[in-house]
């Protein structure tokens, strides 16, 4: 586009430097709003009233935290109270940039101890989607301070009628009740870089379950093994604030659920899915069904030599089947 500037001089400006200006606070519209652009790829803009956000976050007791996209926890909300709202020019501090470029230029200090910074485009995303608001009474639930995690443990694999499958889970207890859905407990499965791995660990795979808005009570103990799932620990996460990591190695090849986060009280349960060896049950319903039958021949008399015949064969049925059960899971374990 050409611009003709207050001395009369033309330019000509491009797309490519108008986005640079707009990152670097060159370019500056009428009444302090900025011109963003919101992708990197489309040449769409918005436009950002910084003296309207100013106000709003000024006046602000909660702030709605949306996660970015590249967060495990991308696209979920979390209700913060917040301590103080500031510019980051007026602490001084140089916070870097989003990843679009822009610099950070606002800061909220929440109640529970977090900081968070905002760019310009991270403040007209929270001003589109009304995510500060003035009253703690204006949204539910709010969280003011960080949940303590107290203590872990195990819950021994029981099988689940319906389905035929086993369950067992890893429970970490908080100290209070915990508001957050299961939704806000992600988890991620990855492989452990070569240079982390160890001999002896048995699996080069992680599981991991992140709890947000939390923290460690002291060095909690682990557990060694669980099922399919070893050296089982928790950890603050290095990355962010308030949180924390439960890993664990496991072996991909028998996980075939997703873990499922289930929220009780003080409780974040993880339950995980194991395919069981269903001939054990078997062969318990087949001892108990012989009871059955040994006391229908006390009371009904012998059995006929056809029945006979089918319950060798059921029996013989039954016998390869475990064989071929227990080929199956040598084959398969590790």
């Amino acid at each position: 586009m050409k611009v003709v500037l207050d001395n009369g001089a033309e330019q000509e400006w491009h797309l490519h430097q108008i986005r640079a200006w707009s990152q670097d606070g060159s370019l500056v519209l009428q009444k302090n709003q900025a011109l963003l652009f919101p992708s990197k790829t489309i040449n769409d803009f918005v436009v950002l009233d910084k003296n309207a956000f100013t106000q709003i976050a000024l006046t602000a007791q909660v702030y709605g935290k949306r996660f970015p996209q590249g967060d495990i926890l991308s696209g979920r909300i979390i209700n913060f109270a917040v301590f103080e709202f500031n510019l980051g020019t007026l602490l001084k501090i140089d916070a870097g940039r989003d990843a679009l470029g822009y610099p950070y230029e606002y800061v909220f200090d929440l109640q529970n101890g977090q900081r968070e910074q905002l760019s310009a485009l991270d403040a007209y995303e929270v001003m589109q989607r009304n995510g500060l608001y003035d009253s703690v009474d204006a949204v539910s639930p709010v969280l003011s301070r960080p949940y303590v995690l107290t203590s872990m443990r195990s819950r021994d694999l029981r099988r689940v009628p319906e389905s035929g499958l086993g369950e067992f889970s890893v429970e970490l207890a908080f100290d209070r009740a915990v508001q957050l859905l299961p939704g806000h407990f992600p988890f991620q499965v990855y492989e452990t870089p070569k240079e982390r791995r160890r001999p002896q660990a048995g699996y080069d795979f992680v599981l991991e379950v992140t709890a947000p808005n939390a923290l460690i009570a002291g060095q909690l103990e682990g557990i060694e093994n669980l099922e399919f799932l070893k050296n089982i620990h928790t950890l603050t996460d290095p990355n962010h604030q308030n949180r924390v990591l439960l890993r664990a190695a496991v072996n991909p090849h028998v996980l075939a659920q997703p873990p499922r986060v289930e929220v009780d009280g003080s409780i974040v349960r993880v339950v995980l899915t194991k395919v069981e060896d269903q001939s054990v049950f078997d062969r318990n319903a087949l001892r108990e069904s012989e009871l059955r039958r040994r006391q229908q021949k006390i009371v009904m008399g012998p059995v006929s030599e056809q029945e006979v015949r089918k319950r060798q064969e059921y029996l013989a049925a039954m016998e390869r089947g475990h064989g071929f059960s227990e080929l199956a899971q040598a084959a398969e374990s590790f």
